[in-house]
């Protein structure tokens, strides 16, 4: 989905002002207003992720709970090409009460100008080894928490999983599953164990199967032997 499909969105009042929904409820609220046309949204729950910079599982959790609201309906429904969701205001069609109100009337937000894109959240640079989906699931967990996600405090959040998986590699995305599982804030050292290569990230390069240790800068081969015939740059860069 390209950012063109997105224009300027007016949250209106009512929308606004309504506590069951979050303001990322309210935000995708607004985005799949604006693409339902006749035939409906046809854009999927990981497209709308990528645009917005969260995890899948946000978005998923987010069109249930306006489903359950009965602000959308969502349906499966066989084209040309296949079968795919289709999601519906509604209504049906463009819903009335979604419409940028008059000027004299109007009490909502404005949340994007047609050239600014949506911030969902702060952005941080993540080192390599971290997944990103995960990360942002994690963040989301926070908010829910009602954990400030300062500058300052995401910053130590990645200071402590760079000294995770410096001990450990692959220790860092498993510290973030376990405080997702458990609905923890913070992230804490996994239980130590055998170190398990499968557990960094990997790439094929050349038609080989590589797991990057991007703390370490160490590069193994699909056997767990470390591998002498790539160089693994801080920066995450491999050379023959």
């Amino acid at each position: 989905m390209s950012k063109r499909d997105f224009k300027g969105i007016w949250i209106p009042a009512n929308i606004w002002l309504d506590e069951k929904l979050s303001p990322f409820d309210k935000i995708l609220l607004m985005e799949i207003d604006s693409l339902d046309n006749e035939n409906g949204c046809w854009k999927s729950n990981k497209t709308f992720a990528e645009f917005m910079q969260c995890g899948t599982a946000t978005v998923t959790r987010s069109i249930k709970h306006m489903e359950k609201l009965k602000y959308i309906k969502s349906s499966m429904k066989t084209t040309d090409y296949g079968t795919a969701r289709v999601i519906k205001m509604i209504g049906g069609g463009k819903s009335k009460r979604l419409e940028a109100p008059n000027q004299n009337d109007y009490q909502g937000i404005t949340v994007r100008d047609n050239n600014k894109n949506i911030k969902t959240r702060k952005e941080i640079e993540l080192p390599k080894f971290i997944d990103r989906e995960l990360w942002n699931d994690f963040i989301d967990l926070r908010k829910s928490l009602k954990a400030k996600n300062t500058d300052r405090a995401l910053k130590m959040l990645v200071n402590s999983l760079e000294g995770f998986e410096k001990e450990v590699p692959g220790s860092a995305n498993k510290a973030m599953t376990n405080s997702i599982m458990n609905s923890w804030k913070g992230v804490f050292a996994p239980k130590k164990g055998p170190f398990n290569y499968k557990d960094l990230p990997s790439r094929t390069i050349q038609g080989n199967l590589l797991y990057l240790d991007y703390a370490n800068c160490i590069i193994y081969d699909s056997a767990g032997n470390r591998s002498y015939d790539y160089d693994l740059s801080p920066g995450g860069g491999i050379s023959a």
